[in-house]
C-alpha cells in the first residue's frame, strides 16, 4: 500500500508539470495579438485573438513588422513632427529608444523570447529578453538570433566598405573586416570561438555536447572551449542522403499511400499539360508515374541538375497549413524548417556557335567552356522540398509535361 501511495503521488506531480507545462504554451498561443491594417490611416496596430482592439493603429509599416505580438515587437511610430522607433511590450512599456537593428531594411523579430538591439553610438548588438531587460550587452558586431539557445556572433572587428575605394563615412555598403567568429549561448558564454568554414545550413536543434560515433556523411563538429565538441546536423547533407536513399527509391513503389508521404498534402503542380493541380486530389497515378520518375533525376550530357536551399515562397504564409514556417515577422523559418530547390535544365544545341567575344567578361581569368559555346538553355524544371515534422516533403512543381 505504501508504495501504492508513493506512485500515486509521483504521478500527481509528473501530471501537475505536464499540464502546468501545457497550459502556459497554450496560454502564451492564445495571449498572442494579430497586427491590423487601418487603411483610412494607412497605419497599423494590433487586435487580440477575438477581434479586440489591444492598440489603435499608430505605427508605420517598414518597421512594425511583426505579424503576431508574441511578448515584444520592434515598431515605429508617427510623431507630430517625426517619427520614433521603439520596442513594444504588451503592458505600453516602451524600451530601446532608437535602438532598433535593422539589416536589409527588415527589423529583428523575437526568437527564443529574445529580440536583437543596436547601440548606434558604439554600433554594436546587443540582446533584449521578452521584458525588454538587456540580458546580453551590445558588445557584438554581429550576431544571429538564438536557435536551440545559441547565437552565431562576430567581435572585435572593423568597420569596412565594400567598395575599398570609399571610407566608411560616404558608403553605400557597410561591411565587417576581421574579428572574431565565435558561438555563444543565452547566458552570454563563448562556447566556441575561431569559427571557419562552417556549413550553410545548420540545424541548431540537432545539437549534441560530446557526441561520438556520429555519422559523419551528415553530421559535423566543432571544437569548443574547455575540451567541449559541439556537433550539427548539416541541412543539405541530410537532404541529399534522404533523397538519394529514401526518395528515390520510393518512387519505384507500387503501394499508394506509400508514396504520398512523400509528398506535402497541398502539393501544387504546374503542367502543360496537366495544368495546376494537387495530385492528392486528382491525377495522382499520372503525376507520380510520368513527372516524379527516378528517371527525371538522371543527368545526362545536355541535362544537369542542380540542388540549392532556399526560402519558402512568402505567399505560402497566408495558407493556414503553411503558417508554422513563418516566425511572427511572417519570415521562412529555415533553420527549423529548410527548403530546397532541385533544378533540372535542359540544353540544346545552338543553332550556330558562339565566339568568345559573345560572353560577357566578367571575370578576366574566365573562358567559357566548349559546351557553353555550343548548348544553350532550352527550359528549367523545378521540385522544391520542404522539411517538416515528419521529415521532408515534396511542396511545389514546375514541369514541361
Amino acid at each position: 500500500m505504501r508504495n501504492l501511495g508513493v506512485k500515486v503521488v509521483k504521478f500527481i506531480i509528473v501530471f501537475s508539470i505536464v499540464m502546468l507545462y501545457h497550459g502556459l504554451a497554450l496560454g502564451q498561443k492564445n495571449d498572442v495579438w494579430i497586427r491590423y491594417h487601418d487603411r483610412a490611416k494607412n497605419l497599423y496596430g494590433y487586435k487580440d485573438l477575438k477581434g479586440k482592439i489591444k492598440i489603435p493603429a499608430k505605427f508605420e509599416k517598414y518597421f512594425t513588422q511583426a505579424d503576431s505580438f508574441y511578448n515584444i515587437i520592434s515598431v515605429k511610430e508617427e510623431t507630430l513632427h517625426d517619427y520614433k522607433t521603439y520596442y513594444l511590450l504588451k503592458n505600453g512599456k516602451k524600451v530601446g529608444l532608437d535602438s532598433l537593428y535593422i539589416l536589409d531594411y527588415a527589423v529583428d523579430c523575437e526568437s527564443e523570447g529574445k529580440i536583437r538591439f543596436q547601440n548606434k553610438k558604439n554600433d554594436r548588438i546587443g540582446f533584449l529578453d521578452k521584458n525588454g531587460k538587456a540580458v546580453i550587452p551590445a558588445i557584438y558586431n554581429y550576431a544571429t538570433p538564438f536557435y536551440n539557445g545559441v547565437s552565431r556572433a562576430l567581435i572585435n572587428a572593423k568597420r569596412t566598405c565594400w567598395d575599398e575605394k570609399e571610407d566608411t563615412l560616404n558608403c553605400e555598403h557597410l561591411a565587417w573586416k576581421g574579428g572574431i567568429k565565435v558561438l555563444i549561448n543565452d547566458k552570454n558564454e563563448i562556447l566556441a570561438d575561431s569559427l571557419h568554414n562552417l556549413p550553410d545550413n545548420i540545424n541548431w536543434y540537432s545539437l549534441k555536447t560530446n557526441q561520438a560515433d556520429l555519422d559523419t556523411s551528415i553530421w559535423f563538429t566543432i571544437k569548443g572551449k574547455n575540451g567541449n565538441t559541439y556537433s550539427f546536423i548539416d541541412y543539405q547533407k541530410e537532404f541529399r542522403h534522404w533523397f538519394d536513399t529514401e526518395f528515390l527509391p520510393a518512387l519505384k513503389s507500387t503501394n499508394k499511400e506509400s508514396l504520398k508521404r512523400l509528398f506535402f498534402s497541398d502539393l501544387q503542380i504546374e503542367s502543360l499539360k496537366l495544368g495546376t493541380s494537387n495530385p492528392h486530389q486528382k491525377n495522382f497515378n499520372t503525376f507520380v508515374r510520368k513527372i516524379v520518375t527516378p528517371e527525371r533525376f538522371q543527368a545526362n550530357a545536355v541535362k544537369e541538375i542542380h540542388i540549392m536551399n532556399v526560402d519558402l515562397m512568402f505567399m505560402n504564409s497566408e495558407k493556414p497549413i503553411y503558417k508554422k514556417y513563418f516566425d511572427a515577422c511572417g519570415r521562412h523559418q529555415k533553420e527549423k524548417f529548410p527548403t530546397f530547390l532541385i533544378t533540372i535544365d535542359y540544353y540544346i544545341k545552338r543553332k550556330e556557335a558562339l565566339t568568345l567575344k559573345s560572353f560577357p567578361q566578367v571575370d578576366a581569368n574566365w573562358k567559357p567552356s566548349e559546351f557553353d559555346i555550343n548548348f544553350e538553355l532550352d527550359y528549367q524544371e523545378r521540385f522544391e522540398f520542404l522539411r517538416t515534422s515528419n521529415g521532408y516533403k515534396l511542396v511545389d512543381v514546375e514541369v514541361k509535361n
